[in-house]
């Protein structure tokens, strides 16, 4: 938490009495930074319906008189969202909220500090930013996807699952991207702890969560480094982690403060040959959840999809 946030903390207790933890769970994120959407995720235990009354204010803000947004549903155990537009990405949010209906319960809240947006990667030598990174995905926050066709969704897996990978030979990819999703501490939500890229089968690059990489197994804490034999280059900048490999044909950006992912396909030929959770990159959002089988689903099939895409004996 930075200093912004600790003062904002101070001056809010000072509104609080009772700071008991709900018998839900409640949190809240940019969804991204350009829709100017903030997203709120509560989750009761599995078979019980939990309906939440929040107010979403400018920071720094003492609590509503009233809490007046009522929303909530159930029986659920994955989570439910629920999207508010229009606020200002550069500012800093406080949500107060607690259950529905229930007056004397105290007022607790959470804290959403502006957004930020990784810069786009550039080329390792040059320093130039390409003119046209797409077809660009992300996987970012408790995670928030957006496929390299656009298409958005969450998916609260807790193993590791494939971003993309070529997908001529789904079975025996040439490379693969894969990402861990791990519990966020004590939150039935879950983030990316690491990133791992594979080529012929092998690893080649591991990311991780403090901003430390592994090159073929060999742990790396400094700013810089080249991937094998001129194959590629790991550049630390900025809080930022920029991956330009040359085979495959790949710009990664590993973002610490939101445990995102970018990742963009250099490669003409990739459009349409790519597979996993970030979708097929081939220009067309109405295929983008297609299962590991073939199998094209919906959003309300979220987890069937996610979970076709998960890496074998991953799971914790």
């Amino acid at each position: 938490m930075d200093g912004r946030s600790t003062l904002i903390v101070a001056f809010l207790m000072c509104y609080i009495a009772d700071s008991s933890a709900a018998d839900f769970t409640f949190d809240a994120d940019w969804n991204t930074c350009e829709n100017k959407t903030i997203e709120v995720v509560f989750t009761k235990e599995l078979g019980q319906t939990v309906i939440v009354d929040y107010e979403i204010l400018e920071a720094p803000a003492g609590p509503p008189g009233s809490l007046t947004i009522g929303i909530g549903g159930g029986p659920t155990s994955n989570g439910l969202s629920a999207f508010r537009s229009e606020y200002d990405p550069t500012k800093d949010y406080i949500i107060y909220y607690r259950e529905h209906n229930a007056p004397g319960a105290p007022i607790q809240f959470v804290i959403v500090t502006k957004c930020t947006t990784p810069p786009p990667p550039t080329d390792a030598t040059t320093g130039a930013t390409p003119t046209d990174p797409t077809p660009t995905g992300n996987a970012l926050r408790d995670p928030h996807m957006t496929t390299f066709d656009g298409v958005r969704y969450n998916f609260q897996g807790l193993c590791t699952y494939v971003l993309t990978q070529d997908c001529s030979d789904i079975h025996k990819p040439s490379f693969q991207v894969t990402a861990d999703f791990r519990e966020k501490r004590s939150k039935p939500l879950t983030r990316i702890n690491a990133v791992n890229v594979n080529v012929d089968g092998m690893q080649l690059l591991r990311i991780l969560q403090n901003n430390s990489f592994l090159i073929q197994d060999q742990l790396f804490t400094n700013s810089s480094a080249v991937i094998g034999n001129g194959q590629g280059t790991v550049k630390v900048e900025d809080e930022h982690v920029y991956v330009k490999l040359d085979s495959p044909a790949l710009s990664l950006v590993w973002t610490k403060e939101t445990h995102g992912i970018n990742i963009a396909l250099n490669g003409p030929n990739m459009r349409g040959n790519v597979c996993g959770l970030l979708g097929n990159a081939n220009g067309d959002p109405e295929d983008d959840l297609m299962k590991s089988d073939g199998v094209i689903v919906t959003k309300d099939d979220i987890y069937e999809f996610g979970d076709s895409w998960m890496v074998p004996g991953s799971c914790e």
